[in-house]
């Protein structure tokens, strides 16, 4: 086995080897540059974008999902923030309600970072800007071929035809491809506690309306006829009001942080560390695929006498 492979490496680096080298890579190179809609069909170039944008969609669906519960909380936050109540006598319920108004709006902040990531993923695949890599493949394909038929800049030439050629992989096909691992990790780790956490954030949603609906029956409740009862019911109300909060605050706390790492995790860490990981491995293969000129150079003064290396 090991006597052919060196014959096959022996007679590539012939002239004919090398010419016919050349002229495939050239043949795959102008394919890609010329003819980028056939090649991206023949190498899964669109079935493997159309899944991705298929898990993108569903996970821009389930995060404006909860980003409009989120929504309603920091509106009706806000509108609490600057109420007042009082007859003759004017209490502002804004200290009460200011802390959790800040986390939860930071928070709401984190949701629509999180959407404008998703939605910026989504353009890459639907504008079709990935393809962008399979002209990039074309050019370090291109760069090879003529390495193969200028000995003297062929290490330059390798070199700069391998960054292209990883370029473009990166670009076209472990974009899409780290984003659908990062879907399949997703629905597998992630999609479990995120389900349980987007039911929780509802229920603190739900909870956040009755609170609202006490405090709009309260303001109802006071009196002019008899402003003193008034009073009293108004200490009662916002005693009850600001302990519904409290409860609020603790509950939702935990809850929000949570979220937010969760989509930390899903749309930032995993994305990029895939990507990384599999852009690696793409150079480490092409690397190995393409034979790199430092050993052919290191074989053709291993097979030269020692006088001539020494006088080279």
């Amino acid at each position: 086995m090991q006597e052919r492979l060196k014959k096959v490496r022996d007679w590539l680096g012939s002239p004919h080897g090398r010419w016919l080298c050349a002229a495939v890579l050239l043949l795959l190179g102008l394919a890609c540059l010329v003819m980028t809609q056939q090649v991206q069909y023949l190498t899964g170039y669109d079935a493997l974008n159309s899944s991705a944008a298929v898990s993108i969609d569903d996970a821009l669906q389930k995060n404006a999902y909860v980003f409009l519960g989120v929504s309603s909380v920091k509106a009706g936050l806000a509108v609490l923030e600057g109420s007042s109540i009082g007859v003759g006598f004017d209490i502002e319920i804004g200290d009460l309600v200011q802390s959790v108004y800040d986390y939860v709006d930071y928070v709401w902040n984190v949701l629509l970072y999180g959407l404008t990531i998703l939605a910026f993923y989504k353009m890459l695949l639907d504008t079709g800007f990935l393809a962008v890599g399979i002209k990039i493949i074309g050019v370090g394909l291109v760069l090879w071929a003529i390495a193969a038929l200028w000995p003297a800049r062929k290490q330059a030439l390798h070199r700069t035809g391998l960054r292209f050629t990883a370029l473009g992989a990166l670009v076209a096909y472990i974009v899409p491809l780290s984003l659908l691992a990062t879907n399949l990790f997703g629905t597998v780790y992630i999609e479990p506690l995120k389900d349980k956490n987007r039911e929780q954030v509802f229920a603190v949603v739900k909870q956040f309306e009755r609170t609202r609906a006490e405090f709009s029956l309260l303001r109802e409740k006071v009196s002019l006829v008899n402003p003193g009862e008034s009073l009293d019911q108004l200490k009662q109300g916002i005693t009850q009001t600001t302990a519904s909060l409290t409860n609020l605050l603790n509950e939702s706390l935990l809850l929000f942080v949570q979220q937010t790492a969760l989509l930390f995790f899903e749309l930032l860490f995993f994305p990029f560390l895939s990507a990384f990981v599999l852009y690696k491995m793409a150079q480490i293969g092409l690397s190995r695929l393409v034979e790199m000129p430092r050993e052919g150079v290191a074989r053709a003064a291993g097979d030269l006498p020692a006088g001539q290396v020494s006088s080279s």
